[in-house]
Protein backbone atom coordinates (compact mmCIF):
# COMPACT_ATOMS: atom_id res chain seq x y z
CA UNK A 1 0.00 0.00 0.00
CA UNK A 2 1.34 3.16 -0.70
CA UNK A 3 1.85 5.62 1.86
CA UNK A 4 -1.08 8.48 1.42
CA UNK A 5 -3.38 6.85 -1.11
CA UNK A 6 -7.10 6.99 -0.23
CA UNK A 7 -7.69 3.55 -2.49
CA UNK A 8 -7.04 -0.30 -1.62
CA UNK A 9 -7.25 -2.82 -3.59
CA UNK A 10 -9.21 -6.65 -2.63
CA UNK A 11 -5.70 -7.92 -2.36
CA UNK A 12 -4.24 -5.34 0.27
CA UNK A 13 -7.80 -5.38 2.21
CA UNK A 14 -7.19 -9.61 2.24
CA UNK A 15 -3.31 -9.12 3.38
CA UNK A 16 -4.31 -6.02 5.79
CA UNK A 17 -7.98 -8.62 7.37
CA UNK A 18 -5.43 -11.71 7.38
CA UNK A 19 -8.32 -13.07 4.91
CA UNK A 20 -8.26 -14.53 1.43
CA UNK A 21 -8.91 -12.62 -1.28
CA UNK A 22 -12.15 -13.85 -1.82
CA UNK A 23 -13.06 -13.68 1.32
CA UNK A 24 -12.94 -10.16 0.43
CA UNK A 25 -14.63 -10.12 -2.94
CA UNK A 26 -17.58 -11.91 -1.11
CA UNK A 27 -17.88 -8.78 1.60
CA UNK A 28 -17.90 -6.91 -1.69
CA UNK A 29 -20.59 -8.98 -3.24
CA UNK A 30 -22.83 -8.95 -0.61
CA UNK A 31 -23.12 -5.65 -0.01
CA UNK A 32 -20.83 -4.99 3.72
CA UNK A 33 -17.82 -3.32 2.02
CA UNK A 34 -18.20 -0.91 -0.62
CA UNK A 35 -16.46 -0.49 -3.48
CA UNK A 36 -16.16 0.28 -7.28
CA UNK A 37 -15.64 -1.94 -10.15
CA UNK A 38 -12.24 -0.34 -13.09
CA UNK A 39 -13.17 -1.03 -16.79
CA UNK A 40 -10.73 -3.83 -16.17
CA UNK A 41 -12.90 -5.36 -13.81
CA UNK A 42 -10.87 -5.15 -10.40
CA UNK A 43 -12.28 -3.54 -7.01
CA UNK A 44 -11.14 -0.25 -5.50
CA UNK A 45 -12.13 0.61 -1.68
CA UNK A 46 -11.92 3.77 -0.52
CA UNK A 47 -9.72 3.92 2.99
CA UNK A 48 -12.77 5.42 4.97
CA UNK A 49 -15.37 2.96 3.59
CA UNK A 50 -12.55 -0.24 4.60
CA UNK A 51 -12.48 1.53 8.30
CA UNK A 52 -16.25 1.42 8.59
CA UNK A 53 -16.95 -1.76 7.80
CA UNK A 54 -14.33 -2.58 10.60
CA UNK A 55 -16.05 -0.79 12.63
CA UNK A 56 -19.34 -2.23 12.27
CA UNK A 57 -18.00 -5.87 11.96
CA UNK A 58 -16.40 -5.02 15.06
CA UNK A 59 -13.31 -6.32 13.12
CA UNK A 60 -9.81 -4.91 15.09
CA UNK A 61 -7.76 -2.06 13.22
CA UNK A 62 -4.26 -3.26 11.31
CA UNK A 63 -2.00 -1.89 12.91
CA UNK A 64 -0.61 -0.27 9.26
CA UNK A 65 -3.98 1.99 9.45
CA UNK A 66 -3.75 3.01 12.63
CA UNK A 67 -2.08 6.80 12.03
CA UNK A 68 -4.81 6.95 9.76
CA UNK A 69 -8.41 8.67 11.63
CA UNK A 70 -11.27 9.78 9.82
CA UNK A 71 -11.94 13.29 9.71
CA UNK A 72 -14.43 14.46 12.53
CA UNK A 73 -17.68 16.51 12.43
CA UNK A 74 -19.39 18.65 14.77
CA UNK A 75 -22.63 19.86 13.91
CA UNK A 76 -24.40 22.16 16.32
CA UNK A 77 -28.10 22.92 15.58
CA UNK A 78 -31.12 23.22 17.65
CA UNK A 79 -33.52 21.02 14.90
CA UNK A 80 -33.01 17.60 16.34
CA UNK A 81 -34.04 16.08 12.90
CA UNK A 82 -31.78 18.16 10.51
CA UNK A 83 -28.80 16.52 13.66
CA UNK A 84 -30.01 13.35 12.61
CA UNK A 85 -30.16 13.67 8.49
CA UNK A 86 -26.75 15.34 8.94
CA UNK A 87 -25.17 12.70 11.38
CA UNK A 88 -26.71 9.43 9.26
CA UNK A 89 -25.17 10.90 5.80
CA UNK A 90 -21.77 12.06 7.22
CA UNK A 91 -21.28 9.00 8.84
CA UNK A 92 -22.33 7.22 5.68
CA UNK A 93 -19.74 8.92 4.01
CA UNK A 94 -16.56 7.90 6.45
CA UNK A 95 -16.67 10.91 8.66
CA UNK A 96 -16.74 10.69 12.43
CA UNK A 97 -19.86 12.82 12.95
CA UNK A 98 -20.39 14.36 16.84
CA UNK A 99 -23.56 17.03 17.27
CA UNK A 100 -24.67 19.41 19.89
CA UNK A 101 -28.14 20.89 19.82
CA UNK A 102 -26.92 24.44 21.36
CA UNK A 103 -24.23 26.76 21.17
CA UNK A 104 -22.85 26.25 25.14
CA UNK A 105 -22.59 22.41 24.33
CA UNK A 106 -21.09 23.20 21.07
CA UNK A 107 -18.17 24.63 22.41
CA UNK A 108 -17.74 22.27 25.21
CA UNK A 109 -17.70 19.93 22.36
CA UNK A 110 -15.05 21.52 19.88
CA UNK A 111 -13.19 21.81 23.20
CA UNK A 112 -13.18 18.32 23.87
CA UNK A 113 -13.46 16.92 20.45
CA UNK A 114 -11.11 19.49 18.36
CA UNK A 115 -13.47 18.59 15.00
CA UNK A 116 -11.72 19.46 11.60
CA UNK A 117 -15.05 21.43 10.80
CA UNK A 118 -18.60 22.33 12.62
CA UNK A 119 -21.51 22.84 11.10
CA UNK A 120 -23.03 25.60 12.83
CA UNK A 121 -26.64 26.81 12.98
CA UNK A 122 -27.22 30.55 13.81
CA UNK A 123 -30.30 30.58 15.63
CA UNK A 124 -30.27 28.56 18.52
CA UNK A 125 -31.14 28.90 22.45
CA UNK A 126 -28.75 29.55 25.13
CA UNK A 127 -25.36 30.44 22.92
CA UNK A 128 -26.27 31.27 19.47
CA UNK A 129 -24.08 31.13 16.42
CA UNK A 130 -22.87 34.61 16.40
CA UNK A 131 -21.86 33.79 20.28
CA UNK A 132 -20.19 30.41 19.16
CA UNK A 133 -18.16 32.32 16.71
CA UNK A 134 -17.12 35.39 18.89
CA UNK A 135 -16.02 32.83 21.27
CA UNK A 136 -13.71 31.14 18.02
CA UNK A 137 -12.20 34.16 17.64
CA UNK A 138 -10.85 34.58 20.68
CA UNK A 139 -8.90 31.06 20.35
CA UNK A 140 -5.54 30.46 18.78
CA UNK A 141 -6.80 27.37 16.67
CA UNK A 142 -10.14 26.73 15.34
CA UNK A 143 -11.90 24.68 13.24
CA UNK A 144 -13.28 25.30 9.89
CA UNK A 145 -16.50 26.77 10.15
CA UNK A 146 -19.48 26.14 7.79
CA UNK A 147 -23.09 28.34 8.76
CA UNK A 148 -25.92 26.49 8.58
CA UNK A 149 -29.20 28.97 8.26
CA UNK A 150 -32.51 29.19 7.05
CA UNK A 151 -31.82 33.30 6.90
CA UNK A 152 -30.94 34.49 3.37
CA UNK A 153 -30.61 38.13 3.10
CA UNK A 154 -27.76 40.70 2.57
CA UNK A 155 -27.42 41.64 6.33
CA UNK A 156 -26.73 38.02 7.63
CA UNK A 157 -23.66 37.48 4.84
CA UNK A 158 -22.01 40.64 6.02
CA UNK A 159 -22.08 39.78 9.64
CA UNK A 160 -20.60 36.45 8.27
CA UNK A 161 -17.99 37.83 6.54
CA UNK A 162 -16.74 39.13 9.40
CA UNK A 163 -15.83 36.03 11.15
CA UNK A 164 -13.40 33.20 9.57
CA UNK A 165 -16.44 31.59 7.65
CA UNK A 166 -15.78 28.76 4.80
CA UNK A 167 -19.29 28.51 3.37
CA UNK A 168 -22.61 29.49 4.33
CA UNK A 169 -25.30 26.84 3.93
CA UNK A 170 -28.86 27.87 3.07
CA UNK A 171 -31.72 25.70 4.58
CA UNK A 172 -33.18 23.76 3.90
CA UNK A 173 -29.88 22.23 1.45
CA UNK A 174 -29.80 18.83 -0.10
CA UNK A 175 -27.34 15.82 0.88
CA UNK A 176 -25.22 16.79 -1.84
CA UNK A 177 -24.55 20.53 -1.12
CA UNK A 178 -23.80 18.81 2.62
CA UNK A 179 -21.54 15.95 0.46
CA UNK A 180 -19.59 19.24 -1.95
CA UNK A 181 -19.00 21.22 1.42
CA UNK A 182 -17.51 18.93 3.18
CA UNK A 183 -15.04 17.74 -0.14
CA UNK A 184 -12.12 19.52 1.51
CA UNK A 185 -12.08 16.96 3.91
CA UNK A 186 -12.10 14.21 1.47
CA UNK A 187 -9.40 15.68 -0.32
CA UNK A 188 -7.05 16.02 2.97
CA UNK A 189 -7.15 12.79 3.25
CA UNK A 190 -5.59 11.47 0.32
Amino acid sequence: MKPGSSLLTTGQIAKLSSVHINVVKKWIGDGLLTAYRLPAGHFRIEKNHYLRFLKTTGMPLPPELRDFSPRSILAIDDDVAQLELVDDYLSSIGFTVATATDGHHGLIQIGALKPDLVLLDINMPKLNGFDVLNALQKQEETPEIVVMTGECDDHLTERLNRYNVRRILHKPFSLAELGETTNFLQAALA
